[in-house]
């Protein structure tokens, strides 16, 4: 039988269907077997799809893919200019090199999802979940990243200049190498960050909470951040000041 589009939706019905209670003596039911083979066919894209029910030729610049369920889906390189993608589901999904120039993923589901080298220049990724993404080398220049979890993502080399990353969850996450001048990280968590070797010229950090011991800054920045900082609790920091420009810290490459 070819796997056609109404074929995959008998698939997808009768995956749904109810299956009989096991009848054999050890409780094994030939039936319940097949259930999890259709429902497993049911999760199978067709050739024509990148994801069940997502057509490839609906990955495209400005596509309108609201809460779209792209887990897992293969989208390397990617043109995704401009792409409605809110509350969408691409969690371990491969954006690989994929261009996401001014797209909008506000609220979106990205866990453990390879974006490395990806181009996400101006984007808004508000709200989004970034659980343990892989953005290594990515250019988020001008992005919007406001309260995102990025909790243990890998930011190694990413280009963070005039990102907006007020209130952002980077706990753990790995930013050895990654160039935040002029990044807004007001409110942001960074304890347990690495930002060995960062360029943090003209950051913002007010009001951000580091962990010590935990946090690793740039050298020779480590004094400076507990001069800085108020002890709120046992090992945890929170950077004082009031938003101003003279809170502003520029840091020297070195």
């Amino acid at each position: 039988m070819r796997p056609d589009r109404p074929a995959g939706r008998l698939i997808a019905a009768l995956a749904r269907s109810p299956q009989p209670a096991p009848a054999s003596p050890r409780g094994l039911s030939a039936t319940s077997a097949l259930g999890r083979l259709i429902g497993a066919l049911a999760r199978t894209p067709l050739p024509n799809e990148v994801a069940p029910g997502i057509a490839r030729s609906s990955i495209r610049a400005r596509a309108r893919l609201r809460g779209a369920d792209l887990s897992g889906a293969d989208l390397s390189g990617a043109n995704l200019i401009g792409a409605f993608l809110r509350d969408a589901n691409l969690s371990e999904a491969t954006l690989a090199e994929a261009g996401l120039i001014g797209a909008y993923l506000a609220g979106a589901s990205l866990a453990r999802t390879n974006l490395s080298g990806a181009t996400l220049t101006a984007a808004d990724l508000s709200d989004a979940y970034l659980l343990r993404a892989d953005l290594s080398g990515a250019y988020l220049t001008g992005a919007k990243l406001t309260r995102a979890t990025l909790t243990r993502a890998n930011l190694t080399g990413a280009y963070l200049v005039r990102a907006e990353l007020t209130g952002a969850h980077l706990i753990g996450a790995n930013l050895t190498d990654a160039n935040l001048t002029d990044a807004n990280l007001t409110g942001a968590n960074l304890s347990g960050a690495n930002l060995i070797g960062a360029i943090l010229t003209d950051v913002t950090l007010v009001g951000v909470q580091w962990s010590a011991p935990g946090t690793r800054w740039p050298a020779g920045m480590a004094k400076r951040m507990r001069d800085q900082s108020e002890e709120v609790a046992p090992g945890v920091w929170v950077v004082a000041g009031s938003g101003g420009a003279s809170d502003r810290t520029p840091v020297p490459v070195s």
